[in-house]
Order: structure tokens, then C-alpha cells, then sequence
């Protein structure tokens, strides 16, 4: 039988790595349009890549955030299932 092991400071300390990681991703500023001319699209190409590119750094900001609670949340099911059985059987655990 292989036990489930969680260190719980150690998932902590990711969470809060990961949480920390994820409100340091920025918008990218944008770029002032130029006028007419040979360089109007590819600045709209530009400002268009700008747009996608934050659109994902919120995606991605999102997303970890929902990892780190969900770490949260399977250290804090698998405390209580530890302190049922603790229960259950008679005994404190540390």
C-alpha cells in the first residue's frame, strides 16, 4: 500500500509562489498608433498581438490562481480525512 504524503507548509509556501507569480503578470502597455502610411499595419498587427498577448496573461493569471486554490483545498481534504481517521481509531495526530 503507498500512502498519500502532503506536506502541507511546503504546499503552502508553493501556493504562495504561484499566487505571487501570477499577480506579477502585467499588460503589456500599447503603442501609440502612427499615423497613414507604410507603417500603419504593422502597427495594427502590433497592437493586435498586444491585445492577445494580455488576453492570455489574464487567462493565465486566472488559471493559476485556480491551481493555487485548488492546492489549497486538497491540503485542507486531506487534513480532514487524516483527523476523521485520528478519530476514528482513538489517536492524536501531530
Amino acid at each position: 500500500m503507498k500512502s498519500f504524503i502532503v506536506d502541507a507548509p511546503a504546499v503552502a509556501d508553493l501556493t504562495a509562489t504561484l499566487r505571487e507569480a501570477a499577480a506579477g503578470i502585467g499588460e503589456i502597455p500599447s503603442v501609440p498608433a502612427p499615423g497613414p502610411g507604410a507603417t500603419a499595419d504593422f502597427a495594427a498587427a502590433l497592437a493586435h498581438a498586444i491585445e492577445r498577448a494580455n488576453e492570455r496573461g489574464w487567462l493565465l493569471r486566472e488559471e493559476a490562481s485556480r491551481i493555487a486554490d485548488v492546492m489549497d483545498l486538497t491540503v485542507d481534504a486531506a487534513r480532514a480525512v487524516d483527523d476523521a481517521l485520528a478519530r476514528e481509531l482513538g489517536v492524536t495526530l501531530p
